[in-house]
């Protein structure tokens, strides 16, 4: 829990924009709660006690013990997984830029990712045609790389599948990773719970 916020407006300023004050209540607590209402939907619209009720958007709960305001939020469980990725065919620019602890955070500035770290970086394997004994041969490419990366992710639970990013996590699955100085794409070979 955590002290209760108001947003005080002083009025708009010279360039027209409103100010605001943020202060901290010394009675008020916010508490994230999970609670059980019984109520009935009318017209795509979800309605306890005759008050709508809309994500982000509070209304007045009263029990015969307390009243609360109450602002209904998406309830996402989330939970942390290890996975092993391989980025295969990883250009000569990016190459040196992957390493061990870069991070990848969402829209709202979370960590979502991290490079734990790099497990093995090989040459990547070219097809050549031997013309002289009509065969394909795998030699080293001598620019590119592929990289084999032990990367945890932050996954959402939904229907018991774990999701990240919403895709969901899988072997064999494509997984990008976006540390903000690179965006790389590779597919999940193990999961490590």
């Amino acid at each position: 829990d955590k002290p209760y916020r108001y947003k005080i407006s002083l009025g708009k300023g010279t360039d027209n924009n409103e100010a605001l004050v943020f202060t901290e209540s010394s009675i008020l607590r916010e508490v994230p709660i999970k609670i059980k209402l019984k109520a009935e939907i009318r017209n795509s619209v979800m309605y306890y006690k005759d008050i709508p009720i809309d994500l982000n958007s509070q209304f007045i709960l009263t029990t015969n013990k307390y009243t609360a305001i109450v602002v209904p939020v998406l309830y996402v469980k989330e939970k942390w997984l290890t996975v092993k990725v391989k980025f295969l065919r990883m250009p000569p620019e990016i190459n040196p830029l992957v390493a061990k602890g870069h991070i990848e955070k969402d829209y709202a500035g979370r960590i979502v990712g991290r490079l734990i770290e790099i497990l093995e970086a090989s040459s990547s394997q070219v097809s050549v045609l031997k013309v002289q004994e009509n065969k394909i041969i795998f030699i080293n490419d001598p620019y590119y790389k592929d990289i084999i990366a032990s990367i945890e992710i932050l996954c959402s639970e939904k229907d018991g599948a774990l999701y990240f990013k919403n895709s969901p996590v899988l072997i064999g699955g494509q997984i990008t990773f976006n540390s903000g100085l690179y965006v790389i794409t590779g597919s999940i070979s193990g999961i490590e719970g």
